[in-house]
């Protein structure tokens, strides 16, 4: 039996995950194997339910029991879309933040434990015009070389900024960013392999403006300016404008589409970071001709410019791998065991002991 203690977390969570799955109290009952009757009054917290049918829901729902016990409490997050709010959407956001907390406490501990914490900051732009603060950002994080957009996360992470990669449960939340006491700053992007890379490199870039200029996680609907400024600092942070402006005039011989295509490919980014920039300063109605034009034949030619598609979109890997490069180091040092290493890697016991095992001798003591 459930702790009594623990009957508003539990009767709270069964509710979360029921509407997560968009399952009626009628659906749940019959997967846990009781009455309808039953399952209410368990999820109204009147009742205690049996370990027996709470563990039915809980592989039916993917999740160990623990999982019910722990608080739904989250940070405040903004998130990009503008959906209709329903109880199952809120309740998907609800898990999304809480596996990125979950995943950036335990990344706050590994740092811990193994002495790994970040010794760099970032400057305090927030006084700045969004592409001045963009430009000193710039300065600070590529003053030694050039830009590459895979060691985009790490260098945040070099900078106490967490990136969160992974495959989202909700599939179209594609990025916000929050900040929790325990764990600092953290960026979460959606890790879909269908989610163009380009694009996660623009919600990153663009969730660290909103950071640096002080509206990350401020309301839950975001105001059009701040959503302007984020859009700013990324562009001008991924695309300086005066690189920018050389490039584009070199590629004044193409096509307006492939003009677009070979400019975008230069600077990693969306076609539509480019077409923002082009036309911005148009007016209106010239500047939708124009993101028409680019569109139709987008279309035309099999490769639509929408959220989830990206026309020639390059390939290049974006995911912060420090996370994992601290737990392996922490396995190696005994701190925690392999079973906890597979839990924190995401991946099956058998599939991580393996790669244990392939790796050169003395890499790793067992």
């Amino acid at each position: 039996m459930v702790d009594s203690g623990k009957l508003d977390l539990v009767a709270a969570s069964l509710r979360h995950y029921r509407e997560m799955h968009a399952l009626s109290q009628g659906d749940a009952a019959a997967i846990a194997g009781v009455t309808k009757n039953a399952y209410a009054r368990a999820e109204a917290g009147k009742t205690a339910p049996s370990g027996e049918w709470v563990l039915r829901l809980c592989r039916h729902y993917g999740i160990p029991m623990s999982r019910l016990f722990e608080s739904l409490a989250v940070p405040e997050v903004a998130f990009h879309e503008n959906r209709h709010e329903t109880r199952r959407l809120q309740a998907l956001q609800r898990e999304t933040i809480r596996d990125a907390v979950r995943w950036a406490e335990d990344y706050r501990w590994l740092e811990k434990t193994l002495g790994e914490e970040p010794a760099g900051g970032l400057p305090d732009v927030r006084a700045l015009s969004p592409k001045d603060a963009a430009r000193k950002i710039r300065a600070t994080f590529w003053a030694g070389g050039g830009f590459t957009p895979e060691s985009f996360p790490s260098t945040l992470a070099a900078h106490g900024i967490k990136v969160y990669v992974r495959r989202f449960p909700d599939p179209e939340t594609f990025g916000f960013s929050f900040s929790d006491p325990r764990c600092g700053w953290v960026i979460a992007v959606n890790g879909d392999p269908i989610v163009p890379a380009e694009r996660k490199l623009w919600l990153a870039a663009h969730e660290l403006g909103h950071i640096l200029l002080g509206t990350a996680g401020k309301r839950y609907k975001k105001q059009e300016q701040e959503e302007d400024d984020a859009n700013d600092f990324a562009s001008e942070l991924l695309m300086p404008e005066a690189a920018f402006a050389a490039r584009w005039e070199d590629c004044a011989h193409l096509p307006y589409f492939e003009r677009v295509i070979a400019v975008k490919r230069d600077f990693h980014v969306r076609a539509d970071t480019v077409l923002y920039r082009v036309t911005k300063r148009l007016g209106t109605e010239e500047r939708e001709r124009l993101m028409r034009a680019f569109n139709a034949e987008a279309k035309w030619r099999g490769m639509p410019n929408t959220r989830e598609n990206e026309p020639r979109s390059l390939y290049f890997e974006f995911e912060g791998d420090r996370f994992k490069t601290l737990a392996l180091c922490a396995c190696r040092q005994r701190k925690i065991s392999v079973s906890r290493l597979a839990e924190l890697y995401g991946e099956p016991v058998l599939s991580v002991m393996k790669r244990l095992r392939e790796m050169p001798r003395g890499d790793f003591r067992a």
